[in-house]
């Protein structure tokens, strides 16, 4: 049936107790339903503008969804197209504690036009095919186009870096930048299922194309005269090309009533290009070319013992490249490629059971992760506040994972989840430059982070949830409790996340066939219900000296004290 919502909806952040800034939301949907027994179109807009919980950390976008589809007797196939222009100032640099400590909201990037400027719209053709009643091909053919910048202030910089040289330009100072990425990427994903009387096998591939284009331009630059800087000065500009291709298959094969096997095998090609211009002082021969293939098995099994009670174990291997800008920083003239960093493997083994009734459910896991070369956080951050990573030549994540739920009353249902975790180098050496008390470089050491904690993952998280619903009202308590996280591989206790537990409460009515109406929605949420001050994330830097122990720079980016949000939505049919 054809249906039309509209909804608007008003919140704001806290701090303190007083509310500091605005979030408002407005959407329109459509849906038509099936017309003529054949087509259907669907479509949505969305319009967002927040002030952010930090200083200067706005949000303004939009978004939009647009849907055609056309039923035929044994196919389906489905046009999309999708994106949400946006701009938003930055806020990505943290905060030492102190700093926290008398005004935790503080923004370091304080310029007014520090801000991301992106859109990616996205274009899907999707076509489901009914060969037989046991065959089906499936086939999504997309098409992604990028552009945008960042503009930022830097202070004190070396002109030369800048394309910025000759008579009468100064040899430092203050500028004003954009960092610009063009980018295209079209794919290509076919699969095909093959139902059997056993089971059922599939195959299929992805396939995509992807090339980019970065420049980066000064529009302002202290003490440099207009006549010594074009509009649209350029000081780098760099290419990179990258094709990737796979092909997978697997099978789901009832072995007996209760037994099922289910391997996989996926194997992947991946080949990057990067071609640099040579622009002011990025003189060097950078270009390079890399190729990876990874070959990618999974198994598992399950066994069912009753309607209730299930069991499984998997084994699985997969692999993940590194970081365009963790092989080579392109936009730092001092940098070079880095083709020795490797990608990471893992190989996983879990198993797990649960138990199901119509009134409770419940379910463990226990997994155990092997690491090679994982790609960790070296500490601190690049020019663009990405952070910069290394590998860790063999690391292990393990742990328990548990759920459970119950349906005690009408209307009620408890959910939780709660997991365990054991995160921990087992093999990474890091060469350190060693420092002299007055910061010169005198050497290097070698620091050994060999079995302790890897930073950034907590030591156990837990979510419980309550739902319940009686007529149009209901209500949702969610609360979240997070373990401790360290922030740097040397696991200081005093510099770590302390562990936190926040809650929200969401509440909603709903009025049917309000005067000349389809249906009315009234709903209200409020996150960090008890404004529980936390930090939310961090990175460091750490220091090696000659003849005084290492230091540690720690920086945490604030959670958001208590916020709120209420919405009423239309819905018409």
């Amino acid at each position: 049936s054809r249906e039309v919502s509209l909804s608007t909806g008003y919140g704001g952040y806290t701090s303190n107790g007083k509310i500091i800034g605005d979030i408002r939301k407005q959407a329109i949907e459509y849906s038509s339903g099936l017309i003529d027994g054949r087509w259907s179109f669907a479509g949505r807009y969305s319009k967002m503008f927040s002030d952010g919980y930090r200083r200067d950390s706005w949000y303004d976008g939009w978004s939009y969804f647009l849907s055609l589809s056309r039923l035929d007797p044994n196919m389906v196939t489905t046009v999309n197209a999708y994106g949400g222009p946006m701009r938003m100032h930055l806020a990505y640099d943290g905060i030492d504690r102190q700093t926290m400590e008398d005004d935790r909201r503080s923004n370091p990037l304080t310029y007014p036009d520090e801000t991301d400027n992106f859109n990616q719209p996205h274009y899907e053709l999707h076509n489901t095919y009914h060969l037989t009643d046991n065959v089906t091909l499936s086939n999504t053919l997309y098409y992604i186009r990028g552009s945008g910048y960042y503009e930022q202030f830097k202070s004190d910089r070396d002109y030369a870096d800048y394309n910025l040289v000759g008579q009468g330009v100064p040899e430092t100072g203050d500028l004003v930048r954009r960092q610009w990425v063009l980018k295209d990427q079209i794919g290509f994903n076919p699969r095909m299922d093959i139902k059997h009387e056993a089971g059922e096998f599939y195959a299929g591939g992805a396939l995509y194309l992807f090339d980019s284009e970065h420049w980066g331009e000064v529009l302002w630059a202290g003490g440099v005269a207009s006549s010594q800087m074009l509009p649209g000065h350029k000081y780098y500009e760099y290419f990179g090309d990258k094709f990737s291709g796979s092909i997978y298959a697997g099978e789901n094969y009832r072995l007996s009533e209760r037994f099922t096997l289910s391997p996989s095998l996926q194997t992947k090609y991946i080949r990057q290009e990067f071609d640099q211009t040579k622009i002011g002082a990025f003189e060097g021969d950078n270009d390079y070319t890399l190729d990876w293939l990874f070959l990618s098995p999974r198994i598992s099994v399950g066994y069912k013992l009753n309607p209730n009670i299930s069991f499984s174990a998997m084994a699985a291997v997969s692999s993940r490249t590194p970081a365009d800008y963790t092989i080579y920083d392109a936009n730092d003239p001092h940098a070079a490629p880095s083709l020795d960093t490797k990608p990471e493997r893992v190989y996983d083994f879990e198993i797990g059971s649960s138990y199901r009734n119509q009134i409770t459910n419940a379910g463990v896991n226990l997994y155990w992760m092997e690491f090679r070369n994982e790609i960790v956080q070296y500490g601190g951050l690049n020019d663009r506040g990405e952070p910069i990573t290394t590998n860790a030549k063999r690391s292990v994540h393990a742990g328990i994972e548990m759920i459970a739920g119950v349906k005690p009353v009408h209307g009620l249902s408890l959910n939780g989840d709660f997991s365990v975790t054991y995160n921990r180098f087992k093999d990474y050496k890091v060469t350190e430059i060693l420092y002299d008390t007055d910061w010169n470089a005198v050497g290097t050491v070698i620091a050994d982070y060999s079995d302790y904690a890897t930073g950034g993952f907590p030591t156990y998280l837990g979510n419980l949830t309550a739902d319940f619903q009686s007529g149009v009202f209901r209500v949702v308590g969610r609360s979240r409790i997070v373990g401790r996280q360290y922030v740097e591989s040397s696991n200081q206790r005093d510099l770590s996340i302390d562990p936190y537990t926040i809650f929200s409460l969401n509440g909603s009515a709903t009025i049917a066939n309000p005067p000349g109406f389809g249906k009315l929605v009234i709903s209200a949420q409020v996150e960090n219900l008890f404004d529980k001050k936390y930090e939310a994330s961090s990175w460091s830097d750490t220091y090696f000296f000659r003849d005084a122990p290492s230091v540690v720079y720690a920086y945490y980016i604030p959670a958001a004290e208590r916020s709120f949000f209420l919405q009423l939505k239309l819905e018409l049919e």
